[in-house]
């Protein structure tokens, strides 16, 4: 996938009518493996960095 393509479905999944449905698949996907970690999305986040 090219990276505009994937920038444009990233900015697609962020439209709120989206929001939970992206967030309940994104859980089931990485999920378990933040859980065998012991760390959160939130600590995902800080480790991964601000939004560019």
């Amino acid at each position: 996938m090219a990276a505009d393509e994937l920038t444009g479905l990233i900015r697609y999944l962020g439209q709120e009518d989206w929001q939970e449905c992206f967030g309940e698949v994104l859980d089931d996907h990485i999920g378990p493996a933040l859980e065998a970690g012991d760390i959160s999305f939130e600590d995902l986040a800080e480790m991964i960095g601000p939004d560019c």
